[in-house]
This record gives C-alpha cells, sequence and structure tokens, in this order.
C-alpha cells in the first residue's frame, strides 16, 4: 500500500526489489539503485523486501556503505510480527513445516537496518503497518517532507492500474500476492488475519515482541 501511495505521485519512478533480485540472480545484490540516473523534477524509490525462504534473502545487504544510507533517506515500514508471520504462511512464503526462525532472523535483520540507518542519517524514518492504515495523510506528509518533495492527493486516492504498470516480480503477480492492493483505490485497514497455533504465537511473540516494541516507540517520537 505504501508502495502503491507513492507511485501515484506524479513525479515519482518505481523500481521494485532490484536489490534483492540482484542476490537471487548473480549471488550478490545490486545496488545499481543508489546511482541511478533520475531525470531532473523526479524521484526515485525502490521497494525492498527482507525475507523469505532463504538465509540470503533473511539478512540482504540492502545498503552497500554509509553514503547509501544518506543518499536514500530510506523508509522501513514494520508490521506486527504475528501478523506479518500469518501473512507470510497465507502467501505460501514459507516452509510447510511453518518454521518462524527464518521470519524471526529478517525481522531482526530490518530492525538492525533501521537502526543503523537512524545512526547514519537523521533523515531514515520508520512507520508501523497499523499506523498508517489508521490515519494514512500524515504519515505520508511527513514522508514527502523527509524526502524534499510536495505531498500530491493521488497518494491518498489511487488513479493507475497497480498491476499492469508497476514492475512487480512476475510470480508474485502470477500467484496473487499483490491482487487485493490492487483492487484498492486508497490505504486501508488491513482486514482479519488467521490465528496462529498458540506455541508458534508465543515462540514469535517472545522472540520480536520487544522490538515491535521499540519501533513503536521510535515512530511516536519522529
Amino acid at each position: 500500500m505504501l508502495l502503491r501511495s507513492i507511485k501515484n505521485h506524479p513525479h515519482a519512478l518505481i523500481e521494485f526489489q532490484t536489490i534483492k533480485a540482484g542476490q537471487r540472480n548473480t549471488g550478490t545484490p545490486d545496488h545499481g539503485f543508489f546511482t541511478r540516473h533520475v531525470p531532473e523534477g523526479k524521484f526515485l524509490v525502490n521497494k525492498e523486501t527482507v525475507g523469505y525462504g532463504n538465509d540470503e534473502d533473511c539478512t540482504l545487504n540492502v545498503f552497500p556503505d554509509e553514503n547509501a544510507v544518506r543518499l536514500s533517506r530510506p523508509v522501513f515500514i514494520f508490521r506486527d510480527p504475528r501478523a506479518t508471520f500469518v501473512s507470510w504462511m497465507e502467501n505460501n512464503l514459507i516452509s510447510a513445516k511453518k518454521d518462524p526462525q527464518l521470519f524471526i532472523k529478517a525481522y531482526r535483520h530490518v530492525f538492525a537496518l533501521l537502526m543503523n540507518a537512524r545512526n547514519v542519517c537523521e533523515n531514515s524514518s520508520a512507520i508501523t503497518y497499523e499506523s498508517l492504515c489508521q490515519d494514512p495523510e500524515p504519515h505520508l506528509r511527513k514522508l514527502c517532507n523527509r524526502w524534499g518533495i510536495d505531498f500530491h492527493p493521488h497518494m491518498l486516492n489511487w488513479k493507475d492500474n497497480f498491476i499492469d504498470t508497476t514492475p512487480l516480480d512476475e510470480e508474485g503477480v502470477d500467484e496473487g500476492h499483490y491482487r487485493v492492493v490492487s483492487e484498492e483505490k486508497g490505504i486501508r485497514s488491513p482486514k482479519e488475519k488467521a490465528v496462529l497455533d498458540a506455541s508458534l504465537a508465543e515462540e514469535i511473540e517472545n522472540a520480536l515482541r520487544p522490538l515491535y516494541k521499540e519501533i513503536t516507540s521510535i515512530c511516536l517520537q519522529q
């Protein structure tokens, strides 16, 4: 949803998981995004997702160096850990055994990337999925301010054909990963998710709840 909101800004150029694509295709993250030429009057955004099915995806080297953090002024979006894991399950992004260890590793890795980025660049920011759904406009306006661009109302009221005009991965399109957001016309509150097995939920809570509390605290301070 955040990607689609940004894409509806008339000056936005969008890339999708090009860093991870390099990792998967060649064994080395593709950091070309950070040196890409951007036409005058435009801004370039790359949406990356850390995860899913192997250790390399879950510990993705997103930033080649500290200067890349400063140049990109990254925004990190987090979701409640249990809801995020359920989303992985529902999109068949984990093994049939539903072992949460790679998921926990990925979540911790993104948290570490956030903390490092905050130390490097004061314009690094974080948003929680839940707060974005609850009240999107203030978050989008704040993000535009940090990136030095004007807010545009189309960020709230989507006008694009998301599937056909966004460089999404074809496998994800075929498997329907983007169907729900493609059917919407603006950011909305998430639907109810499946309930996790009690022991699995407890494992994820014990591992990640303290991190999520710190993340929400960081978001409130921004």
